[in-house]
């Protein structure tokens, strides 16, 4: 695939504030960014289980 990261990311995220915000974090220290995806990643997981047991 060709063009940036970034590029990829507009194209890809169509929330234009969620994608405000991420340009935000990426600015922010390793330590945030790694706090973040920590929280990302268990929202993630409990809206699938969540979604898996209303089925």
């Amino acid at each position: 695939m060709n063009g940036t990261i970034e590029d990829k990311a507009v194209n890809e995220i169509n929330d234009q504030e969620l994608l405000i915000q991420f340009k935000k974090i990426d600015k922010k220290p390793e330590s945030i960014k790694s706090l973040l995806k920590e929280f990302l990643d268990a929202f993630i997981f409990k809206t699938t289980v969540q979604g898996l047991s209303n089925q």
